[in-house]
């Protein structure tokens, strides 16, 4: 969530590598699995810094040279929860529903210029944050997504005719075909 340290590390790259022509805002904790009565203050502004503020910092940084090439992507790891309620993870729900809000509202103000802006939920993924929850007991039937699934949507976005989704919401089962 640190602007100042975001703009160090995309210089960095680009300096190394050359412009940033995509960037994938994946930086994202979940930490209040309890009711919202129950949450710590401290926890959730923490929550919020990381997946809402940090992904601002980054997309804010990258931005500017994208709109002056006027072509780049920027995909925001959101997760379903973002527009489905999710009672023991408020914090979580919270921060990635305000990412769908940015993202589309970011896409639209960069509509005419070439930068495409996409939240991609990835379902539920396999990870340190995920492997303590009781998938069965919170989300009854879901099961944990295959990496390989999200690749293949990540680089359908990336490769693929795309330009009039920009803004959207798109969950790792959707079809860009379609």
């Amino acid at each position: 969530a640190d602007g100042a340290r975001a703009a160090e590390v995309v210089a960095e790259v680009s300096s190394d590598l050359g412009p940033v022509d995509t960037l994938i805002n994946n930086a994202g904790i979940g930490g209040d699995a309890h009711s919202f009565q129950e949450s710590d203050l401290d926890a959730l502004r923490r929550i919020m810094e990381v997946n809402v503020l940090g992904t601002m910092a980054y997309t804010r940084t990258v931005l500017p040279a994208m709109t002056a090439r006027k072509s780049g992507t920027i995909i925001n790891m959101g997760s379903y929860t973002g527009v489905r309620a999710l009672p023991p993870a408020v914090g979580y729900a919270t921060s990635k529903a305000a990412l769908v809000r940015f993202t589309d509202s970011v896409a639209e103000g960069v509509r005419d210029t070439g930068v495409l802006l996409f939240t991609v939920s990835p379902g539920m993924v396999d990870t340190d944050m995920t492997r303590g929850i009781d998938l069965e007991k919170l989300l009854p039937g879901v099961a944990f997504t295959p990496i390989s699934e999200i690749g293949r949507l990540v680089q359908g976005l990336l490769t693929k005719d795309v330009a009039a989704l920009s803004g959207r919401f798109v969950h790792v089962t959707d079809d860009l075909d379609e």
